[in-house]
């Protein structure tokens, strides 16, 4: 078995970097050099020509919220498209323009899904925004993501889109960051794309067409942070007018793929369980991967002092929210897609 970091390093430019073929700036991978993980992230987007979406918070000013978290799962959900079935069953291989499709939604949707974070608890907002018609007047929504019908999303979660962003504000006191980036994101890549547009000798892609993918990437950020309901939770759910969400089967590789990855990587990244007793370089050395199939397979070092009892308990929150099989030995978790 190869180390999460060797796998990293391994991989073809061309498989997380949609834009290679066509440009002569190629992006630096940052767990391979001196890049750091906010500077990949703001030239990603920079290099696409969508850095005016990164205004949601001053990037010149603070860090990107857990940067080195988004682009481990980012890593993380390019292994898996290459390595099981992904690739093969749920993904076409070229967008209209030529250039390949899954590293560009999936450069969208991790590079920003944590994006609202830096708002989820920031009193002033709090104080200025009580239901969604709040925020998106705060945020200048003009192109409202819900006003959307979008094909590849679990319908009832993104139907309660809505209720779950009030239930948040008014029982946790949170703006909820994932629905409060979804919305911001899908109305400033809809303004992006069409004042790009309107450029003459663009070398980009700036047609229509984006905006069906561009609706799918933000309605998977708006729900990624919608948790099913429990016994204790339950009421409260029903007092909010979601008791759809009660009953609700889990997330499927087949019907919802994006949303799929991203609950995988997101929930299970070795990045996040142990970035604060452990340095990125040392997490990274010190798992080790496989994949088959439907497979991924993740196993400590025999001679790391990583605990892996905290892996093992996070792909708990797998149970009842996502269609997942996973088998735990003592340094060893076997994650099975369903």
């Amino acid at each position: 078995m190869k180390s999460i970091k060797q796998h990293i390093i391994e991989l073809d430019q061309s498989d997380w970097d949609y834009y290679t073929d066509f440009s002569t700036n190629p992006l630096s991978n940052p767990f391979q050099d001196q890049t750091s993980h906010s500077e990949f992230i703001e030239k990603y987007f920079k290099r696409s020509g969508k850095e005016i979406v990164l205004n949601l918070i001053n990037i010149k000013k603070e860090e990107i919220h857990k940067a080195n978290h988004t682009n481990s799962i980012f890593f993380l959900g390019i292994l898996l498209h290459k390595n099981t079935e992904v690739k093969k069953e749920y993904f076409k291989e070229l967008n209209p323009s030529g250039y390949k499709e899954f590293p560009f939604i999936w450069f969208l949707t991790c590079l920003f899904h944590d994006f609202g974070v830096a708002h989820e608890s920031d009193i002033d907002l709090l104080n200025k925004i009580y239901d969604l018609d709040n925020l998106k007047s705060h945020l200048k929504i003009d192109h409202c993501l819900l006003n959307r019908k979008i094909a590849g999303i679990e319908k009832v979660l993104f139907s309660h889109i809505r209720q779950y962003f009030t239930y948040r504000r008014i029982i946790h006191k949170r703006i909820d960051h994932g629905i409060c980036a979804g919305l911001y994101f899908y109305d400033r890549l809809i303004k992006n794309r069409i004042e790009k547009e309107k450029v003459r000798n663009n070398e980009l892609f700036w047609g229509k067409k984006l905006e069906k993918q561009y609706a799918l990437v933000a309605a998977t950020i708006a729900t990624h942070n919608i948790w099913f309901p429990n016994d204790e939770t339950a009421c409260d759910y029903i007092k909010f007018e979601m008791k759809s969400l009660i009953n609700l089967k889990p997330i499927s590789l087949k019907h919802y793929p994006l949303l799929y990855l991203l609950g995988v990587v997101d929930t299970i990244d070795p990045i996040k369980i142990f970035t604060s007793s452990h340095s990125d370089d040392y997490i990274m050395e010190n798992l080790n991967l496989s994949f088959s199939t439907n497979m991924m397979i993740i196993e400590n070092k025999s001679d790391s002092e990583l605990d892996f009892n905290k892996l093992l308990l996070k792909a708990d929150n797998f149970n009842g929210w996502l269609n997942v099989e996973t088998k735990k030995e003592k340094n060893r978790l076997t994650i099975i897609m369903k």
